[in-house]
């Protein structure tokens, strides 16, 4: 294997639930209820019109963009002087993997909600590269994001390890052709069974480990 693909919210760090916070408080004003659990794995738009679903309403994609600018807004004001909790493991993990492969970080997740997050926890030189849900037109669980940051690194995408959190990124991983690890820190183990291997946290896992079970799936 020549890289490791990184999922970032429900991956890396826990701020699932202030994306969840930030559409809540987003679509309050419009008295829609954003369910527990509704948001994780989704990209903005998709969490939006999620809720106006479950609702029984329709919108629209201006009406949409709108709310999900207003979201991120929301976001940046949350996570501005928050504590960000780090899963155990997860930056030394990063940079290790740096150190020996191509690493990217592949997110359903705009990249003004990323960036900052990323400087607060030290990654943000580490990584090559970092594909959000601004790069690609057709967000996760469609393959896109995957498949360009494989590109971007130069790898084919079977080369590539994908650590993953969510239904929708274990599937937009694993139909890119990446060997998917799915972790159940935001998603209960019957919900994965798309991915290759699945641990409990990303604190179970070296690059070592990584490397061996993909090896060891592609005997």
């Amino acid at each position: 294997m020549d890289a490791i693909l990184f999922d970032f919210d429900g991956t890396l760090v826990d701020t699932e639930p202030l994306h969840e916070e930030a559409v809540r408080r987003t679509l309050a004003p419009l008295n829609i209820p954003v369910e527990e659990g509704m948001t994780i794995g989704l990209s903005d738009e998709d969490a939006v019109a999620e809720a106006f679903a479950r609702a029984g309403l329709s919108t629209d994609e201006p009406t949409i963009a709108a709310l999900c600018l207003r979201k991120t807004e929301w976001y940046e004001r949350l996570i501005d002087g928050a504590e960000i909790f780090v899963y155990p493991g997860a930056v030394e993990l990063v940079r290790l993997s740096a150190a020996r492969l191509r690493v990217a970080i592949c997110t359903a997740a705009v990249l003004r909600e990323v960036t900052p997050v990323m400087r607060q926890i030290g990654l943000e030189e580490t990584v090559r590269t970092i594909v959000t849900a601004d790069d690609v037109a057709k967000k996760k669980p469609h393959p896109d994001a995957y498949e360009l940051a494989a590109s971007r690194l130069g790898v084919p995408t079977s080369r590539c390890i994908a650590i993953e959190d969510s239904v929708r990124g274990v599937r937009s991983a694993k139909d890119a052709g990446c060997f998917v690890v799915g972790l159940l820190q935001t998603t209960a183990r019957e919900r994965l069974t798309d991915a290759d291997v699945i641990v409990d946290s990303i604190g179970d896992l070296t690059v070592d480990r990584l490397l061996e079970m993909a090896e060891a799936r592609s005997l």
